[in-house]
């Protein structure tokens, strides 16, 4: 008896030992960033998926991309018309007494008024732009975590805004991570059923964090197995075995929560609201029946009966990925963000909605109803009036303003405007250089 239990054990080691020598040499020649032979094998897709902080983390480790050091406390990194401290938007200063349309998302709002062409349907049309000032706060990058937080901090600090609160469906995917483009601070589902945020990671600086929260791959030749095209295992076992299983119930019960919160905080505001959703191209692959994010959304907005657009249905054709000839019309090739012509149509329908008024819209003599947000403090006109405050009682700012009115041939109302914009932004330059960690 005791001898077959050696040659078990023997086999055992005989059969694990040569695995994880080889384990132990690819890893080390993986990370050896001077052994070029292996260059080829140092792409993140190859071990880990996109909804996984493993993949963004070795994209850093690797250098294939430069990430962003200088992390914002609250988002993780915010683009350059935003202002760091306050989270303004530098289009406020252009309302004018205009009643803002805010935009938030990602990389595909954000693009959506980036050529002069598409700002062009907004600015040129006098029957929308005389009414109201569409202000883009669409960030590349940002999960869904990151524009439900962008939106918390600024939906309710201009007056009566229509908020149009769009999302990629991958976006979902990205709400879970802590590493992405950058740190970003984590946002879960704690004990209590409630959001919560934890922000730790955001003080050590990228590298200091890569340095204790490396890669969690056990095995490198392992998952470059499960990522292969030479994975013969069934699907419902890949995914278990990637992590995939339980990240798409953390994704859903994520998402829910979040989206959920953005309806209660708009009906708390009496803010007039829709939601838009872009498909990415992958998402043309498949049938929403198929597709778990889709049908996700699908069920969310039916049990919630919240007013909602998909972006699809604002296109003429019925877009097929497999017409490429058609479909890269409206998709950039090797990009996958929309062309001109995709966001010319978007932007036809967003007028179309405001002017009909097929959002969400609250009466707007209820406003004793309105619950105090907490985030919604200093307003963009709190704040410019705040330090328009202090520099009408200061006699050398006094003095300044009209110096600067006479040396550029303006008012005295022109110059005191212009100089409290500059001390705002002034403000955020010195936040952001705050944020730089050594």
């Amino acid at each position: 008896m005791k001898k077959h239990i050696v040659n078990f054990f023997l086999v055992i080691i005989s059969c694990s030992a040569p695995l994880i020598l080889a384990e132990y040499v690819f890893k080390k020649s993986l990370f050896d960033l001077n052994n070029q032979s292996m260059a080829k094998y140092r792409r993140p897709p190859l071990y880990a998926a996109e909804w996984d902080s493993d993949y963004w983390k070795l994209l850093q480790q690797w250098k294939v991309l430069d990430l962003k050091d200088n992390a914002h406390p609250l988002l993780g990194w915010v683009k350059w018309n935003v202002w760091q401290k306050n989270l303004f938007h530098k289009d406020l200063q252009q309302l004018n007494g205009r009643r803002p349309v805010l935009l938030y998302g990602d990389s595909y709002a954000q693009h959506l008024d980036t050529s002069q062409t598409m700002r062009n349907l907004f600015e040129k049309d006098t029957a929308f732009n005389n009414t109201y000032k569409f202000i883009n706060y669409g960030t590349g990058g940002y999960g869904t975590d990151q524009i439900h937080t962008l939106f918390t901090h600024t939906f309710c600090k201009t007056e009566k805004p229509i908020v149009i609160f769009s999302f990629l469906t991958l976006d979902l995917e990205r709400s879970i991570l802590n590493f992405r483009d950058g740190l970003k601070p984590s946002v879960y589902v704690n004990t209590d059923g409630n959001l919560a945020f934890d922000k730790s990671m955001i003080s050590q600086g990228t590298d200091r964090y890569l340095r204790k929260h490396p890669p969690e791959i056990k095995s490198y030749l392992w998952r470059k197995f499960l990522f292969s095209d030479v994975n013969f295992l069934p699907d419902f076992i890949t995914h278990y075995c990637t992590g995939e299983t339980a990240a798409r119930k953390k994704i859903i019960d994520l998402n829910t929560k979040i989206l959920q919160d953005v309806i209660e905080k708009l009906q708390a505001a009496q803010t007039d609201y829709i939601f838009l959703i872009f498909d990415a191209p992958a998402d043309y692959n498949t049938d929403d029946k198929t597709n778990w994010r889709m049908q996700f959304i699908q069920d969310f907005f039916k049990q919630n009966n919240v007013k909602h657009l998909y972006a699809r249905d604002m296109i003429p054709y019925q877009l097929n990925i497999k017409d490429s000839a058609t479909f890269y019309k409206y998709f950039v090739v090797n990009d996958g963000h929309p062309t001109n012509l995709y966001y010319s149509y978007i932007i036809n329908k967003i007028k179309s909605v405001i002017a009909y008024k097929e959002y969400t819209s609250f009466n707007a003599n209820n406003q004793n109803d309105i619950k105090e947000i907490r985030t919604c403090y200093p307003t963009y006109k709190q704040e410019r009036d705040s330090v328009k405050s202090k520099l009408v009682q200061d006699p050398n700012a006094i003095n300044e303003i009209k110096l600067m009115a006479q040396e550029k041939n303006i008012t005295y109302d022109k110059s005191l405007n212009d100089l409290v914009e500059y001390l705002i932004w002034n403000q955020n330059e010195e936040y952001k250089q705050s944020l730089k960690h050594d």
